[in-house]
């Protein structure tokens, strides 16, 4: 498993999550809604990313992967 403190995740208003880590790894998160979110928080010692957008859609994202459930797709930032 990834250690959670080495990645910092930045939302933007197009519906997409950068996550930003140690060692230059980048992970593009991109959400079929083009919706910004009001919440966004890695869930302590669990390993995964939640996040809400402002149509109360809730998204969670594997960070030791980068796989996404709930029908969100991946792109890896070379």
């Amino acid at each position: 498993m990834v250690a959670l403190s080495h990645f910092f995740p930045i939302c933007c208003r197009d519906g997409r999550i950068k996550v930003i880590g140690g060692d230059n790894i980048e992970g593009l998160f991109i959400s079929p809604k083009q919706l910004p979110y009001k919440y966004l928080e890695f869930l302590q010692n669990q390993g995964f990313l939640v996040s809400i957008s402002n149509d109360d859609e809730i998204q969670c994202a594997s960070s030791s992967s980068f796989s996404l459930f709930n029908n969100i797709a991946v792109s890896l930032v070379p």
